[in-house]
């Protein structure tokens, strides 16, 4: 028998989609705990913003990290972004002049929008904002408005430059323009 599904919170993606054979919950407290390394106090509280936003970590343990380049599956966003981190804590040490800190933040920002960019409910397909807007961009939008987040539980304003570079680095994260890149 066939019978229509009225409920999709009742779905197991896993059973229809390709899917990441690591374990979500370790990754994700992998992933917190690399996150909490970082030490400047704005950019930590930047950082939370996103992590205490239980809607946007639902989507971004389960979000693919591309339709079909790499990480084509329920739940390669975290397993993307984690793999990167982790390079990081590696690569960072060797180049003292890096800021680890803006490295590790900009990694996890730099394809977050791609919860909204990304269907992912029963097959991959790109949302209406995905087509319109895309996750660059729309990821520059998130980051302001996550740093008003943070400066209001903070109680003070999180510094413009700071801002600006995470933007900087979300925006041109594709390289060049004609791999997506905005500047």
């Amino acid at each position: 028998a066939i019978e229509p599904v009225t409920d999709l919170s009742k779905i197991d993606l896993a059973e229809l989609l390709k899917h990441t054979t690591k374990n979500v919950p370790d990754m994700l407290a992998r992933m917190k705990e690399i996150l909490g390394k970082i030490q400047d106090q704005q950019l930590a509280a930047l950082i939370n913003a996103y992590l205490d936003d239980a809607e946007l970590m639902k989507k971004f343990s389960i979000a693919p990290a591309a339709m079909g380049m790499h990480h084509a599956w329920i739940g390669g966003l975290l397993e993307h972004t984690l793999s990167l981190l982790e390079l990081a804590l590696l690569v960072c040490p060797r180049y003292p002049d890096i800021d680890q800190d803006l490295v590790l933040a900009g990694l996890f920002l730099h394809d977050m929008a791609k919860t909204a960019e990304l269907s992912y409910t029963c097959g991959f397909d790109y949302t209406d904002v995905g087509r319109l807007v895309g996750h660059i961009a729309l990821g520059t939008v998130w980051v302001e408005n996550k740093a008003q987040q943070a400066a209001a539980k903070l109680g003070q304003p999180i510094r413009k430059e700071l801002v600006m570079v995470l933007q900087h680095i979300i925006l041109s994260h594709h390289g060049t323009p004609e791999f997506g890149a905005a500047v």
